[in-house]
């Protein structure tokens, strides 16, 4: 008797409570592997973003010197289009001396044959400044098997391999286009300038890093940061900071406010009376392209054209100030969904309606911690795969919890046809009392 009580109990309780977290545990699971979860979770986020820009600023550190349109207006009828004589680059690097850094968002991988004897004033300028860092660029082919004139400043940028970190995007050094020899060596670092967009083709993460078959190879900032003689980083440093750990899921924080820039053609006219006499003092400087024709250009949840350079002081930015937008992985995203579709089988034996005010109680819950988190922590919380899963569980309740009150109902019409049966034979008897006397 005892164990076919259990039994009992067993499917009427356990079994659907199973069920109902299977059938939300497998919606999740199934969002999850698809990417759909992934797609609407970015939406949300672009949302989110367009009002946290404006709870942080720029970093007051950052100086921008961009090659804008202006510049190449003014440039054209002096010297041609672009590309420019080094030597213009070289004006443009001396001017940024007092600079604790110097980026150059610029890749200078091939001699100029026009201005040859312009190459050797731009290194000479590099070789001066001290904290430079140039650009190079990582391609889906091997570039060359044999080493490089420019392996020496490549092994002096490069961050060595320590413990079991590995990341998920790796790539062969070989497949690495540094910049000439001449300027390689005669920069201070060098790093990668590559972009890595999301599902939506929108740029929302920024790579500090990534790993190689030698090492790891740092970004632009990563590399200038390295050069900063104030702030020096060591491997080791670098290793422990979280954005290196995961450079593929680094999420930068946007700005609304806009970096300190300067244009190009105020060193480059000679009327510098718009330019702050140490406008580059104690800052650390990016020296890029932001005009229109150049192609530099990203699409970005802030908005739909946002230029390279820019994108890379906003990942400085986010170093300087530590405040990256902090997610989940995949796996930490598939554990959220399979714990919160459990919520659910807590409201098992409340009726309808007390359920599903609980059950809204429940999700508007989850809803306000989301914007709690994104907005004081910059911590970005899933929520379609949860969402999903709690959703699914609660489909599957509620198939269970209608098939019980059917049953319940059978049975109660059941017990009232048995007991109006019943009733009519007493009130017939009642009627006749020496009928059965008679009988009998």
């Amino acid at each position: 008797m005892l164990m076919q009580k259990s039994q009992a109990h067993f499917k009427s309780n356990v079994l659907p409570r199973l069920a109902s977290w299977g059938t939300g545990v497998l919606v999740a699971l199934l969002l999850w592997m698809n990417g759909l979860e992934g797609i609407f979770d970015l939406q949300v986020s672009n949302l989110q973003l367009q009002h946290l820009g404006t709870r942080f600023k720029p970093s007051p550190e950052i100086a921008l010197l961009v090659i804008d349109d202006a510049s190449l207006q003014l440039m054209e009828r002096k010297v041609g289009r672009w590309p420019w004589p080094r030597s213009l680059l070289a004006r443009l690097i001396r001017a940024c001396d007092g600079a604790r850094a110097v980026g150059v968002d610029i890749l200078l991988l091939e001699r100029d044959r026009v201005h040859a004897h312009d190459d050797e004033e731009l290194a000479e300028a590099l070789r001066r400044n001290q904290r430079t860092a140039l650009a190079g660029v990582f391609v889906d082919d091997l570039v060359g098997t044999a080493p490089s004139p420019a392996a020496g400043s490549l092994q002096r940028s490069l961050i060595p391999t320590a413990g079991n970190r590995t990341f998920r995007i790796q790539k062969l050094l070989q497949q690495f286009l540094p910049p000439l020899p001449l300027f390689a060596e005669s920069a201070s670092r060098i790093g990668h300038v590559n972009f890595f967009p999301s599902q939506d083709h929108l740029l929302r993460s920024y790579s500090y890093a990534l790993s190689t078959d030698q090492g790891f190879m740092p970004s632009l900032i990563a590399a200038t940061l390295m050069a900063d003689r104030d702030h020096p980083l060591t491997p080791d440093q670098i290793l422990n900071a979280d954005p290196i750990l995961h450079p593929d899921t680094t999420k930068l924080l946007f700005y609304h406010e806009p970096f300190l820039k300067y244009s190009a053609i105020e060193i480059l006219s000679g009327d510098r009376s718009t330019l702050p006499p140490k406008w580059a003092e104690g800052r650390i400087v990016l020296v890029g392209v932001e005009a229109q024709g150049l192609h530099d250009l990203r699409a970005t949840p802030m908005a739909g054209r946002t230029s390279g350079i820019e994108i890379h002081a906003t990942a400085l930015s986010n170093w300087l100030q530590q405040t990256w937008l902090q997610t989940l992985s995949p796996w930490g995203v598939l554990l959220v969904a399979c714990v919160f579709a459990a919520t659910p089988l807590l409201f098992w034996n409340a009726t309808l309606p007390v359920m599903m005010f609980r059950w809204a109680l429940v999700l508007l819950g989850y809803v306000c911690l989301g914007i709690m988190a994104f907005y004081f922590m910059a911590f970005r919380v899933p929520w379609v795969a949860p969402c999903s899963g709690f959703l699914g569980t609660a489909a599957g309740m509620l198939v269970f919890i209608v098939r019980r009150e059917r049953n319940l109902r059978q049975r109660i019409e059941e017990i009232q046809s048995m007991k109006q049966m019943l009733g009519n034979m007493l009130v017939h008897d009642m009627r006749s009392p020496l009928s059965s006397l008679l009988m009998l």
